[in-house]
């Protein structure tokens, strides 16, 4: 899912040193700005790689920031996770070497590089470099709802749906069959 500056918006709560006029501000940021300020982000993904965890238009995600990519001059780093215990089946936030953030699930850790795949597609993105990941998915809000990435649920569907990756070309089809049926009657 590609993420745009247009679709974006801090957290919505403020800490006791932030004010209006602050969070005024970061509404005119990018989402790589915020991150990179130590302050989660909201942000509405655009196209259909994330289906069904995102529907465009509907769900928000909400990206922390990992350590590495926050400035030098945010002190308080605690809650915050480094890339290097980013685990296979985690939604990162990256920027590809094309410039455009990208917003898919880890499919594999490997030497120093990370493999992504949408939830969506068949194509894996090979070699992300740990410098491109800007953040990790904690959250997201679906129908104004707010669900957690440690859901027990959430955590389940996840795995089964990394599992079930090498057979998404089969439920494309069957999918298609099904869709092209619907249309003709």
């Amino acid at each position: 899912m590609i993420i745009s500056q247009a679709q974006c918006r801090p957290e919505e709560q403020m800490s006791e040193t932030e004010t209006k006029q602050d969070m005024c501000r970061k509404q005119k940021m990018s989402p790589e700005q915020i991150l990179r300020e130590g302050t989660p982000v909201q942000v509405k993904p655009s196209g259909w790689s994330m289906y069904p965890m995102f529907v465009p238009g509907r769900d928000w995600a909400v990206i922390a920031p990992v350590r590495e990519c926050v400035s030098p001059d945010v002190k308080d780093l605690r809650g915050l996770r480094s890339v290097r215990s980013l685990r296979c089946g985690e939604v990162a936030l990256f920027r590809r070497e094309s410039g455009i953030l990208v917003l898919h699930r880890i499919c594999r850790v490997g030497e120093g590089v990370f493999w992504f795949i949408g939830d969506n597609q068949t194509q894996i993105e090979k070699n992300v470099a740990p410098e491109q990941i800007i953040g990790l998915l904690t959250g997201f809000v679906r129908k104004g709802k707010m669900h957690s990435t440690d859901e027990v649920l959430y955590r389940a569907l996840s795995r089964i749906w990394l599992f079930l990756r090498p057979f998404r070309p089969m439920f494309h089809r069957v999918s298609s069959v099904f869709r092209r049926k619907a249309v003709v009657y």
